[in-house]
C-alpha cells in the first residue's frame, strides 16, 4: 500500500473508503495498476452559525475567539464556520441547554462526522469497491452471548466472481494457531476493499475484532468497508419477494433456499451442521474437518450466488456512489444516504442545516397524520375493477408546492373562521398569498371540515424539490440507457441497477424528511406532504362521481373504481391530468405541477377483503394485456408474510389461485377444505408446514408483562416466550433476530410453545388447523361466499367430555391423531407468589 499526501487538482477525487483516526482522515483509492493507495488529510470539527448573529450579539466575536476550544473561525457566504478542537464539544455547545441556545442563536451541523464534512467539502466520488464473501465456522461449545470468546476453527473467502475461492484452518487448539490463522485471513482480504458476510455486525465481523484482541494482532478494521448482507438484502430485496417463504427466515441457508432453489439449504453430505458441531468436525481431523471447511466455503459461496440473483450489493453501491455515500452496512440508511446527498448539495447553494439532536423518548415525540387509506365499499369476488395510481405522488407532491425547510411560510386558513353560531352560513374564502402556495391539511373543527395550509414560497427552488428532480431526472436517464442495450447484458444490468438505485433515492426523501432520526425532521412539513396526497386522492374521487365513476377503495396514492368502462376510465385520468389538477392546484397558488395520475391496471376478478389485503387477476397493467402466463397481484395476505406457517400460506394460495381462475362454486372449495383438514389432522407434517416465525422489535429485557385490571399479569407473546428459554441456552435472540418456533400444546393454561430447534413431530395439530391453517382462507372463503358456512370446518379438537366438536367432519378415532407427549424435562412453571402457578418459560 502507497501512502502519500492529498494534492488538489481539478477533477474531483474518487475513494473507496475513508475513516477517521486521531488528528488525520485516512482517505483510500486504488491506482491504474489495482494497488492500495492511502492519503492524509486534516481533520475539522466544524459547526455554524449565521453571518447575522455577530450583529445581533456583539459579546459573540470575542467569546468565541477567546474559547480554548475554538481553534478558529470564518465567514462563508451568510454563515460562520467555527472549528472545534473537539467535535463533542461542538456538540454540547449547540445542545438545546448550550451556550448559543441561551443565547437564542441557532447552530447548524455541529454533529456531522469528520468523514462526512470532508466529503461534503471536497466534494468526493464514490469508487466501485472490490468485493468479497466471507463466513467463518467458530467454537460452538460457548453460548452465542459468549462470541467474543469463541476460538475461529475456520475461514472462506470468496471473490465477487467466484474466480478465487480461499480458506483457512486452524492447525492447533492455541492462541499461535489462532493468531496464524488471522494473519492468512487478513492477508487474502488485503486484496479485497468490501467485506461482505451474512449477519456480519452481529456476528462475524464482532468475532474477528475480538479474536484480534485476544492473540493480540494490530489491524486497522476501518481499512475495509464491512457490509452486512443480511440487512441489505431485506432493504433492497423483500419488496420483490413473491411470497412469504423468503421473509420467514433470515438464516443464509433459508434465504438460499428461497432465492436459489430448496436443494440449496443444505449441502447434504454434510448433514444438519448448522453451527451444532463444528468443534467436534474440527477436532475430528481428517474428512471430517475437511467437510467443515467445504461448509464454510459453501456457505461463503451461497452470498455470492444469492448477490449474483438479486444485485442488492449492486444496488447499494449505486445508491452509495448516486449519494456520495460509502457502501458499508450503514450506507444502506436512508436516513444516511440521503442526508449525505443533501449535504452534498447544500454545500453547493451555500446552505446548512439544522445539528441533529436525539429524538425525546417515545411517549412524548410528536405525532403527524399519516397517509388516507378508505375503507372498502365493495367486498368479496369483483369484475372489472379499474385502478388509477399518482406518479412518485410524495416526491411530486414536494416538487409541486416547493416543500422545503428552507421555503417554508406560516400556517394559514383559506377559510374564514366563523363563530358557531354562524356555522349555517356559507363561509368566506381567503387568497393565498402571492408568491405562496398553499398545501392544504385537513382537519375537522366542532362543526365544520377546515382547510388549514402550511404556505412554501414558490421561489426559489427548494433543495427537497430540487433533489426530487435531480433523482427522477437520473432514474430516466438510466431507463433510456436501458434501452439501448440487449436485456440481460452487462450494460443492460448495470443500467437497470443504477436506475433502480435513483427510484430508491427518490422515493426514500419524504421518508427521511419525516423520519425523527433525520436533520431534516420537520412535522409540519411532513404532514403537509402526507395530506396533500389525501386532498388529491378525495378530489379525485369526488370528480369521479360526477362521471359515474364508483371509487370502492382508496389507498395513500391509488384508488379503484368500478362503474365505468376501459374507455371512459382513460378519460377519466386523462381529464385529471390536464383539466382537475392544473385548476385546482393553480388555486392553492402552485406554480409548480409534477402531479401525473396513470391508469397502471384492470383487475378481470378482484378479490377484495379489507384494507390493504386484496388478490387480483389482471385484464392488463400498464398497457399490456394479460395473459395466462401473468401472475396475480396479492396484497397484505397471509400468503405475502413471513410470520404465518407455510401450510397456511399454501392453502390460502391454492384457494385464491382456484378463484381468480373463475373457480366460483362453493361445493369445490369444500373438497379443498376437507383435503387440507385430513392433512393438517392425520398427514405427515414438517417443521416447515407448521413452524411459525416472528422478530423481535426490541431488546429482550424491554418485553415486561402488563398488569391487568384483575393484577394478574398478562402472558408474554410466543415468540417472546421462546427467545427467554433460547437466551438461556446462548442463542442470538437481540432486537430484530426472527424467533422460530412452533406450538406444542395448546390446550395447556398457558400453552407450551418449543423452539424449532426442537423439533421432534410432537406439534398440536389441532392447534395447527384451528388457529394457524384454516383462519387465512377461511377469511378469503367467507369473503367470496358470504352466504356459505365455512365455520362449520374450523373446529377440529375433540371436547373435553370426549365428543366430537362442533362441525367435525371426521371420526372419534380419525381425530385421535397425537398430539405429541410432551417432554416434561423442559417444562418450566414460573410460580406466583403464594405458589400458584403462573406466566413462564413454557418448556
Amino acid at each position: 500500500m502507497r501512502s502519500r499526501s492529498v494534492v488538489r487538482t481539478g477533477t474531483r477525487p474518487k475513494y473507496i473508503n475513508a475513516f477517521w483516526a486521531g488528528s488525520n482522515i485516512i482517505l483510500l483509492s486504488r491506482d491504474e495498476g489495482g494497488e492500495l493507495v492511502r492519503e492524509i488529510a486534516p481533520v475539522e470539527h466544524a459547526s455554524f452559525i449565521r453571518k447575522a448573529a455577530f450583529d445581533k450579539h456583539p459579546e459573540l466575536r470575542s467569546v468565541i475567539e477567546s474559547s480554548r476550544y475554538i481553534t478558529g473561525w470564518r465567514e462563508e457566504g451568510e454563515f460562520i464556520r467555527i472549528q472545534w478542537t473537539l467535535r463533542e464539544k461542538a456538540i454540547a455547545a449547540a445542545e438545546k441547554d448550550g451556550w448559543f441556545a441561551q443565547h437564542g442563536i441557532d447552530v447548524f451541523e455541529a454533529d456531522v462526522d469528520p468523514v462526512r464534512r470532508y466529503i461534503t467539502d471536497n466534494r468526493i466520488e464514490i469508487a466501485r469497491p472490490l468485493r468479497c464473501y466471507l463466513d467463518l465456522e467458530t467454537d460452538d461449545r460457548l453460548p452465542f452471548s459468549q462470541l467474543t470468546q469463541m476460538t475461529i476453527l475456520c475461514w472462506a473467502v470468496v471473490s465477487e466472481d467466484g474466480t478465487r475461492k480461499m480458506t483457512g484452518v486452524l492447525s492447533e487448539e492455541s492462541t499461535e494457531g489462532e493468531r496464524t490463522l488471522l494473519k492468512g485471513l487478513f492477508e487474502e482480504l488485503r486484496r479485497y476493499d468490501q467485506v461482505c458476510a451474512w449477519n456480519g455486525d452481529r456476528f462475524d465481523f464482532k468475532v474477528i475484532a475480538a479474536r484480534l484482541a485476544a492473540v493480540g494482532l494490530a489491524v486497522e478494521m476501518r481499512r475495509w468497508l464491512w457490509t452486512d448482507h443480511l440487512p441489505v438484502f431485506e432493504r433492497f430485496n423483500m419488496n420483490s419477494a413473491e411470497s412469504g417463504e423468503e421473509k420467514q427466515s433470515m438464516s443464509l441457508g433459508s434465504v438460499a433456499a428461497a432465492v436459489l432453489g430448496p436443494d440449496e439449504k443444505k449441502l447434504v453430505k454434510l448433514g444438519e451442521v448448522g453451527g451444532k458441531r463444528t468443534y467436534a468436525m474440527w477436532k475430528a481431523g481428517g474428512e471430517e474437518r475437511d467437510n467443515l471447511v467445504v461448509y464454510c466455503l459453501d456457505d461463503a459461496d451461497k452470498e455470492r450466488r444469492i448477490e449474483d440473483k438479486t444485485g442488492c450489493l449492486e444496488t447499494l453501491f449505486a445508491v452509495a456512489q448516486a449519494t456520495h455515500t460509502f457502501p458499508d452496512t450503514r450506507g444502506a440508511d436512508p436516513v444516511k444516504f440521503v442526508e449525505g446527498y443533501l449535504l452534498w448539495m447544500g454545500a453547493e447553494r451555500g446552505m446548512h442545516f439544522p445539528t441533529w439532536h436525539p429524538p425525546p423518548p417515545s411517549e412524548e415525540r410528536e405525532k403527524y397524520r399519516g397517509a388516507w387509506v378508505m375503507e372498502p365499499t365493495r367486498t368479496g369476488i369483483l369484475r372489472d375493477v379499474h385502478v388509477a395510481d399518482f406518479a412518485r405522488l410524495y416526491p411530486s407532491i414536494i416538487i409541486t408546492w416547493n416543500m422545503s425547510l428552507e421555503t417554508m411560510g406560516e400556517p394559514w386558513s383559506l377559510e374564514k373562521r366563523q363563530p358557531t353560531y354562524l356555522a349555517h352560513l356559507p363561509s368566506g374564502t381567503n387568497e393565498v398569498p402571492v408568491g405562496y402556495c398553499a398545501a392544504p391539511n385537513i382537519t375537522v373543527d366542532e362543526i365544520l371540515t377546515v382547510y388549514d395550509s402550511v404556505l412554501f414560497r414558490n421561489e426559489p427552488e427548494g433543495i427537497l424539490p430540487a433533489m426530487c428532480i435531480e433523482f427522477i431526472r437520473m432514474r430516466s436517464y438510466w431507463d433510456d440507457e436501458k434501452k439501448k442495450h440487449p436485456p440481460g447484458s452487462p450494460l443492460w444490468v448495470d443500467a437497470n441497477r443504477r436506475a433502480a438505485a435513483f427510484k430508491i433515492c427518490v422515493n426514500s426523501v419524504y421518508g427521511v424528511a419525516g423520519s425523527i432520526w433525520s436533520r431534516f425532521f420537520n412535522k409540519q412539513l411532513a404532514e403537509s406532504v402526507t395530506q396533500a396526497g389525501v386532498w388529491l386522492i378525495q378530489k379525485t374521487i369526488e370528480a369521479g362521481e360526477t362521471r359515474r365513476i364508483r371509487t370502492i377503495y382508496g389507498d395513500t396514492d391509488s384508488t379503484f373504481s368500478m362503474g365505468v368502462g376501459e374507455t371512459e376510465f382513460a378519460e377519466f385520468v386523462k381529464w385529471c391530468n390536464a383539466d382537475l389538477y392544473p385548476r385546482i392546484l393553480k388555486e392553492r397558488g402552485c406554480t409548480r405541477n409534477a402531479i401525473s395520475l396513470a391508469y397502471e391496471k384492470a383487475f378481470d376478478f378482484l378479490v377484495m377483503l379489507g384494507k390493504k389485503r386484496y388478490a387480483g387477476k389482471y385484464l392488463h397493467y400498464k398497457g399490456k394485456r394479460a395473459d395466462a402466463s401473468s401472475k396475480p397481484e396479492i396484497k397484505g395476505l397471509e400468503f405475502k408474510r413471513g410470520d404465518v406457517a407455510r401450510l397456511a400460506r399454501q392453502m390460502q394460495s391454492d384457494v385464491i389461485n382456484l378463484l381468480l381462475a373463475g373457480k366460483h362454486e362453493p361445493q369445490f372449495y369444500e373438497d379443498v377444505v376437507m383435503a387440507y383438514r385430513k392433512r393438517v389432522l392425520e398427514g405427515q407434517l414438517e417443521l416447515a408446514d407448521v413452524k411459525l416465525a416472528k422478530g423481535l422489535s426490541k431488546s429482550l429485557r424491554e418485553y415486561i408483562p402488563k398488569i391487568k385490571k384483575d393484577g394478574e399479569a398478562s402472558a408474554l407473546p410466543p415468540h417472546v416466550i421462546v427467545a427467554k428459554e433460547l437466551a438461556k441456552r446462548g442463542r442470538d435472540v437481540g432486537q430484530g433476530i426472527r424467533i422460530e418456533y412452533y406450538v406444542r400444546d395448546a390446550s395447556t393454561d398457558p400453552p407450551i410453545y418449543a423452539a424449532a430447534e426442537d423439533w421432534k413431530g410432537d406439534v398440536d395439530r389441532y392447534h395447527v388447523w384451528e388457529n394457524q391453517v384454516y383462519p387465512a382462507t377461511l377469511r378469503v372463503l367467507a369473503t367470496a361466499f358470504p352466504r356459505h358456512d365455512w365455520a362449520k370446518f374450523e373446529r377440529a379438537r375433540p371436547k373435553k367430555d370426549g365428543g366430537t366438536a362442533s362441525g367435525t367432519l371426521f371420526t372419534k378415532a380419525a381425530l385421535a391423531v397425537p398430539v405429541g407427549a410432551r417432554d416434561k424435562r423442559v417444562v418450566v412453571a414460573a410460580k406466583k407468589p403464594g405458589g400458584s402457578t403462573g406466566q413462564g418459560s413454557l418448556f
